[in-house]
Formats: structure tokens, C-alpha cells, sequence
């Protein structure tokens, strides 16, 4: 049950929309927030230099059964669940084992991977699991490999694929067998030696196949990449916290130790809100995003 409350200033009468959810069957109301990711871990087995991955300083680990657990407690039915954000979700040992968890809990699991781990075993198993929602970013020639193999693999089993950014159309809403699969090719410039050889052979790529890939603007993570920190006017922050996807929607990340961050782009804990143990009592007070003073979401801010 959404609550909405008014708020009254002088003269002016303010409405928060949705600020406040009422969870049936543990009677009591808390701040609302969609939980959009759930990182199974910050490690990578790529040091991409576009990345904040490779210089961050937050302490490295895996995400546990517990720390899932207490995660898709929060969930509602029905909604898609990011298995990643920092690092690479195909490390993590039990993946599948949480693809499942997810699915019996009534989410629709999404994984980005940058495919280097990716066999057709793997894929198997998490398409068994339940997996249909899934995004390789192409960096490596062993990326585009494995996006090759995904694609054959679905032709030769008569799987129904739909490019990853169709997933919210209406004509998919009722198709829980949909496979919603993108191969995404960052827009880097035709010099830049990061990706250069998937750029170099898209032309290769079976026509059939080439619905499936999305250009990807590039951006700096809001300054985790290395050198690229800045500090935008006070007039900019405010115009990017009116407008920021992450604040609008109430959209929270769980770290792989529990923690919660507003901001996918977070890699150090700058906006912490809380932790999932203690998912009641998250502020998500303004004050907490500091990163919104150098960040060039170019995808996620909608002015």
C-alpha cells in the first residue's frame, strides 16, 4: 500500500508522491525505495581503464547467503533485480544458485557480464536457473565470442530473443519466456585502443545478430575514473538532483557486504544510506549525494 503525504509550507501545500510504502504482513510503514541492484561483487577479472573498478579503494568481497537473503526480503513480485554493479557478477560461485533464489522470491533477474567467463556450460545453467535478462558489454574480442556463441545458442533452441532495451514494451509484459539479450558496444572514439577490435569487426557480425547490439555512451562514473574528477556549479547539482533517475525513482544499490548506496556510480561509499539489516531505517536525505557535485550521467539524468 503507497502512502502519499502532504505536506503544508505557509500558503503552499506540497505533495511527495510515494515517499512512504506499508508492508503487509510486517506492519509498518517505511520510507519507499526500489532496490535496483545487488552486487555479487566488486572484483573484476578485467582492469578497463573507462572503469572505477581497477582504483577504488573500498574493501574488495563476495556477496553471502544471508546478505541475498536479507535483499530479496525487500523486493516486490514482478520486478527486475540488477545480479551486478561493481565487479563481475560470473566470479561469484554461487550465481546460479542466487539466479534461482530470485526467481522462486518473483524477480526477474538481470546480469551484465563483460562475457570473458561466459561459456555456453555457464549460460545453460543460468538459463536453467531462470536468467532471462541479460547484457554482455563487448570489450574483448572474447566478449564478442561469447556474444556470437549466446546468440547460435538461442537460434538452435527456438528461444525467443528480444533486444535488452525492449523489455519494458507492453507487447512483452505476459511472455515470461522472452530472452531479453544485448550485446553493448561502448562509444568510445575509433582511436581508443579499449574495444577496439569489437568495433572493428561489427560488420562481421551475422545480420540477424546485429539488432541484438546497443551503442553505449561513455562516461566517466561520475568521476571514479581515474583523473576524471570535476566539480560542477551549484546551479548544475541542483538541475542533476531535480532530474537524476537514481533520486526521482527512489532507487537504492546493496553493495555485496550489505551496505546501501542512492548511486550506481558510488564505487566508495561516498552516499551511504544504511544497510540492508537495517532496511527501515535508510535516510536518503540529499545532503548524503555528494557525488551529484561531479557527475556526468549522460543516460541517467532526463531533463
Amino acid at each position: 500500500y503507497y502512502v502519499t503525504i502532504f505536506e503544508k509550507n505557509s500558503s503552499e501545500t506540497s505533495i511527495q508522491k510515494t515517499p512512504a510504502i506499508y508492508y503487509y504482513g510486517r506492519g509498518q510503514y517505511c520510507n519507499f525505495f526500489k532496490i535496483e541492484e545487488m552486487e555479487m561483487t566488486n572484483n573484476c577479472n578485467l582492469n578497463c581503464h573507462n572503469c572505477g573498478t581497477p582504483t577504488t579503494g573500498y574493501k574488495k568481497g563476495f556477496i553471502d547467503d544471508s546478505t541475498v537473503m536479507s535483499t530479496l526480503s525487500w523486493t516486490r513480485k514482478g520486478q527486475t533485480l540488477n545480479y551486478h554493479r561493481v565487479g563481475e557478477p560470473l566470479l561469484h560461485p554461487k550465481l546460479c544458485t542466487y539466479i534461482q533464489w530470485g526467481v522462486d522470491a518473483g524477480v526477474k533477474p538481470v546480469i551484465s557480464t563483460n562475457g570473458v567467463l561466459l561459456t555456453e556450460e555457464m549460460l545453460i545453467r543460468l538459463y536453467n536457473a531462470g536468467l532471462r535478462h541479460l547484457v554482455i558489454t563487448l570489450h574483448t574480442k572474447k566478449s564478442l565470442d561469447s556474444f556470437l556463441m549466446c546468440c547460435k545458442w538461442f537460434a538452435d533452441n527456438n528461444i525467443e530473443v528480444a533486444n535488452f532495451s525492449k523489455r519494458h514494451l507492453k507487447e512483452y509484459d505476459e511472455n515470461g519466456n522472452m530472452m531479453f539479450f544485448q550485446g553493448k558496444v561502448l562509444a568510445f572514439s575509433q582511436e581508443e585502443e579499449q574495444g577496439k577490435y569489437v568495433r572493428n569487426n561489427l560488420d562481421s557480425i551475422p545480420s540477424e545478430f546485429r539488432e541484438l547490439l546497443q551503442m553505449t555512451p561513455v562516461h566517466t562514473w561520475a568521476g571514479n575514473v581515474e583523473g576524471t574528477k570535476r566539480n560542477l556549479s551549484s546551479d548544475d547539482v541542483i538541475n542533476h538532483q531535480k532530474n537524476c533517475y537514481f533520486i526521482k525513482q527512489h532507487v537504492i544499490n546493496v553493495r555485496w557486504d550489505g551496505t546501501i548506496v542512492g548511486c550506481c556510480f558510488d564505487f566508495e561509499n561516498e552516499n551511504e544510506l544504511g544497510n540492508i539489516r537495517e532496511y527501515t531505517s535508510l535516510n536518503n536525505s540529499l545532503d548524503k549525494y555528494r557525488l551529484c557535485k561531479q557527475c556526468d550521467a549522460n543516460w541517467a539524468i532526463k531533463e
